[in-house]
């Protein structure tokens, strides 16, 4: 869409839009009018480029992936977690909405509303078969989070194509997206360390962050358990003959965004994004795999996915293969590698390597620990070649650069499946009568030898699987889940289960204590304060509208606590409420200030305002048009001033004095009810604790307030 000719080109961009041939100028404009002066010129620069090189049309292509970088509304490049999370809880509850007001019309209304909405915010439908499974998870708020997220994914295509990604820039990925992350992971480490494991069998209550450290969620743990298996591998090849083969594959130069080392861009790139990449790979694999098997083949090994600085993925590959299929083995994996662009300049060299493992550098394990240890938490490594930082660094980007785009970094073939090995490592004994049928393989497993667990399983040709147990899901009721409950052995006809998990587990959230913050009384009583705290986040935004409202019509609620914050009004953000209801906010908040100052009992204000009304303005007489309209802005500062002397405490906005202009213009009548009470409680002295107690104030008429 062009800038529309009613609105005025930006002045920050008019100076740059200059170096834009004259009839892109209106397109180019309406494109980047959201980008930050931060970006501008550089996706500017890459515009013209992308205009010289590739043509008009790949350059406007290029202005469209920029819009949805920075968009108007929703996921861009700039957004942080905490706004994932507050458009996610926003989405919910308007989905909720809308589902309750529609919910007398066709099912097939229903879906089109839901795709609509998922439209609107660049995000799939659900891929489940019925419409009730797809309402369950689009009025979830995990499941909006689990989208936006992949939202993010296709921002990150932009700021690769934007060049914000590659050595010079934003290694692995860009700036924003590994802020992003480690925000993300910072309030997953707060979670863990507010959340309890309870043992609904025994009662044992442990921390989750505890268990979390003790599984394979812990990289030196996960590193760990990688390295012990790929020790067990090279033990079984060697004493069963076979050779270790060290390759790499890289992608064709026209998936590469940006060079190496300079980071100028790649006039070969086609937008290839690094999901669109990895997937490349692994249909080259599975292209490979079905070859080899055609051939008779036989191999096992480890499969690494790492990113080039430009967050292009290229595969490291451990195999172990008999020596007499090793030429057979690499030609298959060649020809493949090179399908696809092969006769390009440096192909040969560049696109496909091989190296013979040789037992006198350290064998196989040498080989590959680095790639392995680089991927999970760089330990042990030193310094980065790609990025030229420390490999714990960079460690931190290759994984904010993995889960963006999904991609899976490690994969064993050929060998056993590790689930059923974990499952028997969590037995300290084994159960009577099991000991002659397990014995070897849980000694195996409880020892950490990989290779004799493979011997046993191979030897005497055992099928060992997990066994899965179905249960309602946690998340989407109505639907059933599988979770492991044991191992399962089959041999010669015979089927054996072992059971390893007996006992029910359930998640608590702790109350933390540090998030428990005092507020400023807001009556004389003040007895849920800290409930009222912990129910409530400061940074949700005030319903200004519902509290406009309220101040319109009917009695003033506890208004009183109003006349604290007028001060405060200003510190609301422009784009939270307009500069109409700000004014009304503070012609409100002055009435009631001077009903305090006059003395008029809550019960009696209505009546007050009506037989005393305020002075008309020369503007407005007539006091209907007075409310609707807007306070003269010369008289902003004589409010402010004359409430200020009467309403101390007016910095307490920041502790919570937002959030009590939101409760106190919902106006529900029990609350009312307490309020007025409380007010005239004020008006007759201090009342003692029996008394309080007695009216229900601290037993119900909070409470009610709050579960509201």
């Amino acid at each position: 869409m062009r800038w529309p000719t009613y609105a005025p080109v930006p002045l920050r961009l008019r100076a740059s839009l200059t170096r834009v041939p004259e009839n892109e100028r209106g397109y180019v404009a309406g494109k980047l009018a959201g980008v930050p002066p931060g970006y501008l010129d550089a996706m500017l620069d890459r515009y013209l480029q992308k205009y010289e090189l590739d043509g008009q049309r790949a350059a406007n292509l290029f202005c469209f992936d920029v819009e949805g970088m920075f968009p108007p509304r929703g996921i861009g490049h700039m957004s942080d977690d905490d706004e994932l999370l507050r458009l996610a809880d926003a989405i919910t509850r308007q989905v909720k909405q809308m589902l309750g007001s529609i919910a007398a019309t066709s099912s097939t209304a229903i879906r089109a509303r839901l795709e609509g909405i998922a439209r609107r915010h660049g995000v799939r439908m659900p891929k489940v078969s019925t419409l009730g499974a797809v309402i369950a998870r689009m009025t979830r708020e995990h499941w909006w989070r689990k989208q936006l997220r992949r939202r993010l994914s296709e921002v990150e295509h932009g700021a690769i194509q934007a060049g914000l990604v590659h050595v010079r820039a934003g290694v692995y990925v860009s700036n924003e997206a590994f802020r992003r992350f480690r925000l993300q992971r910072e309030r997953v480490a707060r979670t863990l360390e507010e959340t309890d494991a309870v043992n609904l069998t025994t009662g044992q209550v442990l921390p989750l962050a505890d268990l979390i450290a003790h599984s394979v969620s812990n990289p030196k743990v996960r590193r760990a358990e990688m390295m012990t298996r790929l020790r067990g591998m090279e033990r079984y090849a060697t004493g069963d003959g076979l050779i270790g083969m060290f390759y790499t594959f890289t992608c064709p130069s026209r998936m590469h965004a940006r060079l190496a080392p300079s980071g100028a861009p790649n006039p070969k790139y086609d937008a290839t994004s690094p999901e669109a990449a990895q997937r490349y790979m692994v249909r080259l694999w599975a292209k490979v795999r079905a070859a080899l098997d055609r051939r008779g083949v036989g191999y096992f090994g480890l499969r690494v996915a790492e990113p080039h600085h430009d967050a292009t993925p290229h595969w490291h590959m451990l195999l172990f293969v008999r020596a007499g299929d090793e030429t057979q083995l690499t030609e298959t994996l060649r020809s493949y590698a090179l399908q696809v662009d092969g006769d390009e300049a440096g192909a040969a060299e560049h696109r496909f390597k091989v190296e013979r493992i040789d037992p006198g550098k350290g064998g196989a394990v040498a080989y590959v620990a680095k790639y392995v240890a680089k991927n999970i938490d760089g330990e042990h490594v030193g310094q980065d070649t790609e990025s030229g930082t420390p490999a714990t660094q960079a460690a931190q980007r290759i994984e904010a650069w993995a889960r963006l785009h999904r991609i899976r970094q490690f994969q064993f073939f050929g060998t056993p499946s590790v689930i059923p090995w974990r499952e028997l490592r969590r037995l300290r004994v084994l159960p009577e009568g099991t000991e002659g049928d397990w014995s070897a393989l849980w000694t195996a497993a409880d020892a950490g030898e990989w290779c004799d667990y493979m011997q046993a399983i191979r030897a005497g040709a055992l099928d060992v699987a997990p066994v899965m147990e179905s249960r309602e899901s946690m998340s989407y009721p109505g639907e059933l889940v599988d979770r492991v409950r044991g191992v399962r052995l089959r041999q010669a006809g015979r089927q054996l289960e072992l059971r390893t998990r007996d006992d029910q587990w359930e998640l608590r959230r702790r109350q933390p204590v540090k998030a428990v913050y005092k507020l400023g009384p807001w009556t004389r009583v003040n007895n849920c304060t800290v409930q009222r705290a912990q129910a409530l986040t400061r940074k949700r935004p005030t319903d200004f509208s519902a509290l406009r409202r309220g101040l319109k019509g009917g009695r003033d609620l506890s208004l009183a606590s109003l006349g604290r914050n007028l001060r405060a009004v200003d510190t609301i953000p422009v784009s939270s409420v307009s500069e109409e209801t700000r004014r009304e906010l503070r012609r409100a908040i002055k009435e009631v200030s001077t009903n305090e100052r006059a003395g008029i009992p809550l019960h009696l204000r209505a009546e007050h305002r009506i037989e005393h009304p305020a002075p008309a303005s020369s503007r407005h007489r007539d006091r209907a048009q007075r409310e609707s309209s807007s306070l003269a802005p010369e008289n902003e500062t004589d409010l402010r001033a004359s409430s200020a002397d009467s309403a101390p405490g007016l910095a307490q906005l920041h502790r919570g004095g937002a959030e009590r202009i939101q409760h106190a213009a919902r106006g529900e009548p029990s609350a009312t009810a307490h309020a007025e009470e409380v007010e005239n409680r004020r008006s007759s002295g201090p009342s003692s604790t029996d008394e309080r107690l007695a009216t229900g104030l601290e037993s119900n008429g909070c409470r009610e307030r709050y579960q509201h």
